[in-house]
């Protein structure tokens, strides 16, 4: 019989608007099953709180070869979530947040301490991260040090050395744990990279609808929250000089915010048309993002970023913050990661992105596919999620 593993996460498939930590749940199961059997406890409402169709409720469900999913209502949640961990046989707990109550400390104060436990902060370490609701935050995790909870973590996981230093920093400040048993493993991604032996299809599509256009596409694709910083795009292309055309696209998690974007977009000038195209299916995402110039993406922080990786599927160069693992992207070839206090150097490399020429700008695409080819899904990284649930 295969080990199983428990996993607690408030949303799943079919739901996506709780962006990358659904994508990286989904990509887990869906690459491990052949060795582990799989028990999912979530929500049966998406992150706007839209609950499934034709999904039953309150009872597990067959989502996949050696994967059960549980879609609990919320009046509902906590009564299940006591009766499973009471009755499921399980031999690795596996926890999706740090900040969340009913997802990781409520069940941190129910499980056995006997129990192999796993901890993914998902990016909720990251400076960007913690500066959002910051005194919040702070209070919450000087009271956690003085509870026992986090000394029931068996392993925390780390999808970069980035990510792995943001966990040392908050368990060595807090005095959480004395052991500190890290592993640092990538993400997998869903997605199939294009072969780069040839154009693919959306980069044939891409390169006709260069010889008729002057102006440059440029998109966003995320959930419109403070985190992933929308409002300073608004900064950015202030102070550009050629025609841009930028369309954004993402759940809107927070209403107020999206507003306030949207008052930013509405001060730029004429040479920028702005427009919000509301929410994208995951199965679309990279053809999306495959018709675009540029992808512009400007987050605090992430601890992995599947959004980046799909704009590399897709062959579309990214422009990205520095608080991403991926790094030193213009040395690569397939993009740019730049510091927060610098927009104008944002502004300038989108101005001379728009000076490429077609032959330019597909070598550059098929750099980004070659790129995602060799660094997502890779024999190293599958072994190494494998080996994350081993004890």
């Amino acid at each position: 019989m295969l080990p199983t593993v428990l996993i607690l996460t408030p949303y799943f498939l079919p739901g996506f608007k709780g962006g990358g930590p659904v994508k990286s749940i989904a990509s887990i199961v869906s690459s491990l099953s052949e060795h582990y059997q799989f028990k999912i406890l979530c929500y049966n409402f998406d992150l706007d709180g839209t609950v499934y169709n034709n999904i039953l409720s309150n009872q597990w469900v067959q989502h996949a070869h050696h994967v059960e999913v549980f879609y609990a209502s919320k009046a509902d949640y906590f009564n299940h979530l006591k009766n499973i961990l009471k009755t499921v046989n399980y031999d690795v707990c596996y926890l999706n947040s740090f900040f969340s109550y009913s997802f990781s400390i409520y069940p941190l104060f129910l499980l056995d301490s006997k129990k192999n436990i796993i901890l993914a902060p998902r990016g909720e370490f990251s400076p960007g991260a913690l500066s959002i609701k910051a005194l919040k935050k702070k209070i919450y995790l000087n009271i956690l040090k003085y509870t026992p909870f986090m000394n029931k973590i068996s392993r925390w996981h780390a999808t970069s050395n980035l990510e792995r230093d943001d966990i040392l920093n908050i368990i060595e400040k807090y005095k959480f744990v004395d052991q500190k048993d890290i592993s640092v493993v990538s993400n997998l991604s869903l997605n199939l990279a294009s072969s780069t032996t040839s154009l693919s299809d959306d980069l044939k599509q891409y390169t006709k609808e260069m010889v008729f256009k002057s102006d440059i596409k440029i998109c966003f694709l995320s959930r419109l929250s403070p985190k992933k910083n929308l409002h300073f795009i608004a900064e950015i292309l202030k102070h550009c000089h050629s025609n841009i055309h930028f369309d954004f696209y993402g759940p809107i998690e927070d209403p107020e915010y999206y507003n306030f974007c949207l008052s930013k977009f509405a001060e730029l000038g004429a040479n920028i048309t702005v427009n919000y195209r509301g929410e994208v299916s995951p199965i679309f995402v990279s053809q999306l993002i495959s018709q675009y110039d540029l992808f512009l993406f400007p987050t605090l922080g992430e601890n992995f970023g599947h959004v980046i990786a799909e704009s590399f599927s897709a062959g579309t160069p990214v422009l990205i913050s520095d608080q991403t693992p991926w790094r030193q992207l213009k040395e690569k070839g397939v993009g740019w990661d730049l510091s927060l206090n610098c927009p104008d150097e944002f502004s300038k490399i989108i101005d001379e992105y728009g000076k490429k020429n077609i032959d330019e700008r597909n070598q550059q695409r098929l750099r980004c596919l070659s790129f995602y080819e060799v660094n997502f899904n890779n024999a190293l990284t599958l072994k190494n999620t494998i080996n994350l649930f081993k004890f």
